[in-house]
């Protein structure tokens, strides 16, 4: 760890101890899990008594940002207050995304005895459906590939945008998937496939060249690059159905898209 944000969070530490209303603090973030740069801020999760929460939620003020912690040229600390409550939910049915936030966890202290043993269960990995995921991942890969054929047709640089960026999304949440790895969000994708040791040969490259050219010609490179790596049936009554379900009828059953979940 860098040293001036191991000052930082010995500060905070400091900070929050005295106050009883604060149960524990959790740093997470980059720089927990050790993917800081010098100029990285401090994340954490300051888990308060259920009246605290109640409070700042009535005030609107659930986050909480103060500079006079860190001692380096642009450095903040940057925190997500949250009842105990919360931690139990991630727990028990938490998304990815959720959980990833508890990624390299440290508990700088705990009044209630709880936060270690649910960090322990929130970072589980969601073993049960995850080949069900993965062809639903391969589905939505696939139909946006469509929609980037789409946006050369029409001549839209908006669809070719956002169609290139929900390949790529779903390129890595199946590589992610495959290799039982806890997908952090959109922030850190890549630095998580990045990590993925099985994963198809060259697809960061591709992905960024897909990202930075918008073509066809790029796209196909990444979806053949997947298809050379795992071999998958494309079949577009399948990957319709899947579409439907996740991304435009989802809100029927009160559930994310699936590429937030």
């Amino acid at each position: 760890m860098i040293p001036h944000h191991a000052r930082a969070i010995q500060r905070l530490k400091e900070a929050f101890e005295p106050d009883p209303d604060v149960l524990a603090i959790i740093v997470g973030g980059s720089v927990a899990k050790g993917w800081a740069r010098e100029d990285s801020d401090v994340d954490y999760i300051a888990v308060v008594s259920d009246g605290t929460f109640e409070s700042k939620l009535a005030e609107g003020r659930l986050m909480t940002y103060r500079t006079d912690l860190t001692d380096y040229e642009g450095g903040y600390t940057d925190g997500k207050i949250v009842p105990l409550s919360f931690l139990h939910k991630v727990a028990a049915s938490g998304s990815e995304p959720a959980r990833s936030a508890f990624l390299g966890a440290i508990v700088l202290f705990d009044r209630t005895g709880e936060v270690s043993p649910l960090i322990e269960q929130i970072l589980q990995y969601p073993e049960a459906g995850v080949e069900e995921r993965i062809r639903r991942f391969h589905s939505q890969m696939m139909i946006w590939r469509w929609f980037v054929g789409e946006a050369v047709k029409r001549g839209d640089p908006y669809l070719m945008a956002r169609a290139t960026s929900e390949l790529a999304l779903f390129a890595m949440r199946m590589v992610i998937a495959e290799n039982r790895r806890l997908y952090p969000y959109h922030k850190w994708a890549m630095r998580m496939v990045e990590e993925c040791r099985d994963k198809p040969e060259g697809i960061l490259e591709k992905l960024r060249a897909m990202l930075d050219e918008r073509t066809e010609e790029a796209a196909q490179g990444v979806v053949d690059a997947m298809h050379a790596w795992r071999p998958m049936a494309v079949d577009y009554g399948e990957h319709c159905h899947h579409f439907l379900e996740d991304s435009e009828w989802n809100w029927m059953e009160g559930v994310a898209p699936i590429g937030d979940r």
